[in-house]
């Protein structure tokens, strides 16, 4: 919830992004949210039925994700794919539909996971 307050402040700022623009960048920020909730309610079984986290990067030593260096992450992650589209205009558009696209497939595959 904070990640998405604090897009809406940087974005009420960016006076030389359209709307288009503003609400390709609230699409991947609510992307990265859905991904963040699927890691918290369910990651994926092993044979033993315990949970556990598919990504090894935020997973716990007992194969849990871990919420607090996921969440960290997906907050730079977003913040820093704001700056990099605010700082080159010309490509925005292109960036924006790219991450969303990534995003997004994150999204279905961890769907097709249950």
């Amino acid at each position: 919830m904070k990640y998405l307050i604090i897009l809406t402040i940087l974005l009420s700022s960016c006076a030389s992004w359209n709307k288009t623009d503003k609400l390709l960048m609230s699409s991947y920020v609510a992307l990265s949210a859905v991904d963040a909730v699927q890691s918290a309610n369910w990651d994926g079984y092993d044979k033993g039925n315990r949970i556990y986290e598919i990504n090894p990067f935020f997973a716990n030593d007992d194969g849990t994700a871990n919420m607090g260096k996921l969440i960290t992450w997906k907050i730079v992650g977003g913040l820093g794919a704001y700056f990099i589209v605010d700082r080159y205009p010309k490509i925005r558009r292109p960036l924006l539909i790219g991450i969303n696209v990534l995003q997004g497939g994150v999204v279905i595959y961890n769907g097709f996971q249950y």
